[in-house]
């Protein structure tokens, strides 16, 4: 099987998709259960296609092998015609512009005090593009009526040098590591963000509700020591959070962590048993 894809319901529960031959089914996460996931990444295949009107998706009718920087083959692309930095690019596709044509909303994302993400999503997203993120918390601050008007804000507030528009992914594991979430305090944080930029580029948004997105992730206390498995290519253990794509298991005495999207366009073994991995090993500390 092909992992092919990984969200958010309109609920908030994780889930990814997997393609055999023609067919795409849906699975979702379940915290609390065994699950094993062993890819294999010797090669990576093309993850199919997606209608930007419809939101219907279709796996590769070649299924191609692509180079391991790319998630779809050029038919694939070509079709989808979607290009998530279309404001860096000389042209885009018919698709792309259709869908900018269409309501985007300008949001505020926290992670910790010191890493706030600006970024825009399509409306009818709702929160799913946030939670794909990893985000603790947001504020949506305000809805405009095309991606293009929604990026242009999203521009201003990014030369604000105390914003960010990219969180590594690195960077976010270090950050569930170190954080324990607090809702009431991500809630203070970015009201008072909020207020700062509205000060700062004299700009007024609608928005100001603090959606706490922590809670859809599972069991996110006590996360610590994390043994990021991506070279591994394997988790095991029982699921204690998915917070966005990074997912967390208890196997044994170990807390083990998998950037799942990392693995889109790979084959996949999945199983509900436990099964023993190698750790990675950890630089010692000096002190």
């Amino acid at each position: 099987m092909l992992f092919t894809y990984f969200s958010f319901d309109k609920e908030g529960k994780p889930y990814y998709r997997l393609t055999s031959g023609e067919e795409i089914t849906t699975h979702y996460i379940e915290f609390g259960t065994k699950l094993t996931l062993k890819f294999d990444t010797s090669q990576r295949f093309c993850t199919g296609g997606h209608d930007l009107g419809t939101y219907n998706s279709w796996a590769c009718p070649e299924h191609a092998e692509v180079d391991k920087k790319y998630e779809q083959c050029k038919q694939c692309m070509d079709k989808t015609g979607f290009n998530p930095a279309f404001y860096h690019s000389s042209t885009i596709s018919h698709q792309q512009e259709g869908y900018n044509q269409q309501p985007h909303n300008l949001y505020l994302a926290y992670f910790d005090d010191s890493n706030l993400k600006v970024g825009i999503s399509h409306t009818r997203r709702g929160m799913s593009r946030l939670l794909e993120q990893g985000a603790r918390a947001a504020i949506v601050l305000d809805e405009f009526a095309s991606a293009n008007v929604a990026r242009q804000y999203e521009a201003r507030l990014c030369r604000l040098r105390w914003i960010n528009e990219n969180i590594k992914l690195s960077r976010k594991i270090e950050l569930i590591e170190a954080t324990e979430f607090n809702a009431e305090h991500a809630a203070e944080v970015l009201t008072d963000a909020k207020q700062r930029i509205e000060a700062e580029t004299s700009i007024s948004f609608k928005g100001g509700k603090v959606e706490n997105l922590n809670k859809y992730y599972g069991s996110t206390a006590g996360l610590s020591s994390l043994n990021d498995m991506s070279e591994q290519a394997i988790i095991s253990g029982t699921v204690k959070a998915c917070i966005g794509s990074l997912l967390v298991t208890q196997c044994g005495e170990d807390q083990l962590v998998m950037p799942l999207k990392k693995f889109v366009g790979y084959k996949v073994t999945i199983s509900n048993e436990i099964v023993l991995v190698s750790l990675p090993l950890k630089q010692p500390s000096l002190f």
